[in-house]
């Protein structure tokens, strides 16, 4: 008798996990595309993978509660991201370099190759509450330009605060890809500043060294 009513039990409560909702999955693609009438680049650029901080090397959708002490990081149980932070904003960030780039756009430069390495790391991407109903998105990227050699030729700090439209996970997710997108129109700003210095620092000291 006992078999019987323990294949019962586990029918029920395999019933009832099929019935819990699964998380909602979200993900970058509602950033914008860098137009192609802005300033173009030419220049072979890698775009390594995002250095993250472990809290932010999971899918979890983190937001944190000010008016609450210690206001550590927290995460939604019904909303989750498709993938780590660190890598959606990876591919959407060589997808902005490379839509404004007449150049090579490579996750890695090939052995003994020229060009520039951007590497970007994740300080903060999280959906802040200063009251329980109003909430603000930071995402802060420091970036990096390294030339061949493994010589910096500079780096900063890149932080984005946007209202959430609504004090939940979808508002948070909207609060933050809205934050992303400014810091990467900034990022590709500051990298066609700085790589047209360099390479006419570049020409001039081949003219130098020219007989």
């Amino acid at each position: 008798m006992m078999r019987p009513f323990l294949a019962l039990l586990a029918l029920l409560a395999s019933g009832c996990a099929s019935q819990r909702a699964l998380p909602v999955r979200y993900d970058l693609d509602g950033s914008q595309v860098a137009a192609r009438t802005e300033p173009r680049l030419n220049a072979t650029i890698a775009i390594p993978p995002i250095q993250a901080p472990s809290w932010l090397r999971t899918t979890a959708l983190v937001y944190r509660l000010e008016y609450e002490a210690p206001a550590y990081p927290r995460a939604y149980t019904r909303s989750q991201w498709t993938a780590p932070p660190g890598e959606l904003l990876t591919l959407r960030l060589r997808e902005r370099i490379s839509s404004a780039n007449d150049g090579f756009t490579l996750a890695q430069l090939p052995e003994g190759s020229g060009g520039y390495r951007l590497e970007v790391s994740l300080e903060n991407f999280a959906q802040i509450f200063p009251s329980p109903g109003r909430s603000d998105c930071v995402v802060t990227l420091t970036a990096t330009i390294v030339q061949r050699g493994d010589r910096v030729l500079a780096q900063k700090t890149f932080r984005a605060e946007r209202p959430a439209p609504t004090a939940d996970a979808a508002g948070g997710v909207e609060g933050l890809v809205d934050a992303s997108d400014w810091d990467f129109k900034q990022i590709l700003t500051w990298v066609r500043e700085a790589l047209p210095m360099q390479q006419a620092a570049a020409v001039r000291r081949a003219d130098r060294a020219a007989p």
